[in-house]
């Protein structure tokens, strides 16, 4: 499921001390587009933990929202930004340490694989997404369990997702 895992993600740093406003929350879950609008939400992330860009592990990428073929790459700029400054920030409340949270063995990532597991969701395997981060094979129908779960039982990260639409994807 690559990137749609990123509520289950932000569901499993919530229980472990991540506390964010909604705005950060829903860029925490975006597969974003890399406006102003994204940008400034990560960068808010950061600040907010005493993080810098420079801290984000994520692969560069350019913006999805500037096709040019000459266009800029960052990590920020990369759609998984958010998730991304969400691990970090909950690194910094636990007292982890920042540069190997994409480790498969960080405490962050074995907590976030619990996480999944909490959510019904039986992992079958953890690999790499394109982004650098672990990511979990899930069955199909236990991940619209889950799903199904955050969006009905009012959530903090549905809500955040429900109130901030723009920026979790774009315009």
């Amino acid at each position: 499921p690559r990137s749609c895992l990123k509520p289950m993600q932000a569901t499993a740093m919530l229980g472990i001390g991540l506390e964010l406003p909604d705005d950060q929350l829903a860029i925490a879950c975006a597969s974003h587009d890399g406006a102003a609008m994204h940008l400034d939400a990560v960068r808010s992330i950061l600040a907010s933990f005493g993080l810098s860009e420079s801290d984000l592990q994520n692969t560069p990428a350019a913006s999805l929202s500037d096709p040019s073929p000459d266009a800029p790459t960052s990590s920020l700029r990369q759609n998984c930004s958010g998730k991304h400054a969400a691990m970090l920030a909950t690194c910094v409340v636990n007292g982890w340490p920042i540069e190997s949270y994409l480790d498969v063995e960080h405490p962050l990532q074995v907590a976030i694989t619990a996480g999944m597991a909490d959510l019904g969701c039986t992992v079958h395997h953890v690999g790499v997404d394109g982004c650098g981060a672990p990511t979990h094979a899930l069955a199909i129908d236990e991940l619209a369990r889950a799903f199904g779960m955050l969006a009905s039982n009012g959530s903090d990260v549905a809500r955040a997702m429900r109130a901030n639409a723009m920026l979790v994807g774009g315009t």
